[in-house]
């Protein structure tokens, strides 16, 4: 009979525990906590630069797992490099005619 009433005894604290940890969960605010943090992490720059999108290019295909995480990375990163890529000046387009072609050799 001691060991029944000693496990109901811890049963009861543990409930008691749990249900004060309940009450003051449930009376924190959001605004409290935000107000306590000093320091934040600043914003991400997103990549605005050809040679950036390059660098991240290269870094992402040296990855050894991909996955469907990394496909949808690797089509994110060659999409932003379109956009800028379009989005920029125009390439001079020059057609080399076959002759101009030979006499440059």
């Amino acid at each position: 009979m001691p060991l029944l009433s000693i496990i109901l005894a811890v049963a009861k604290y543990a409930i008691t525990r749990l249900a004060n940890a309940a009450c003051r969960v449930s009376s924190l605010q959001g605004e409290d906590m935000a107000a306590t943090k000093t320091h934040r992490a600043p914003k991400s720059q997103p990549i605005t630069t050809l040679e950036e999108i390059d660098e991240a290019l290269l870094h992402t295909s040296l990855a050894h797992e991909r996955n469907e995480h990394w496909h949808r990375w690797a089509d994110a990163l060659l999409d932003q490099r379109n956009r800028i890529a379009r989005s920029g000046p125009a390439r001079e387009r020059r057609v080399i005619y076959p002759t101009e072609y030979r006499d440059g050799q």
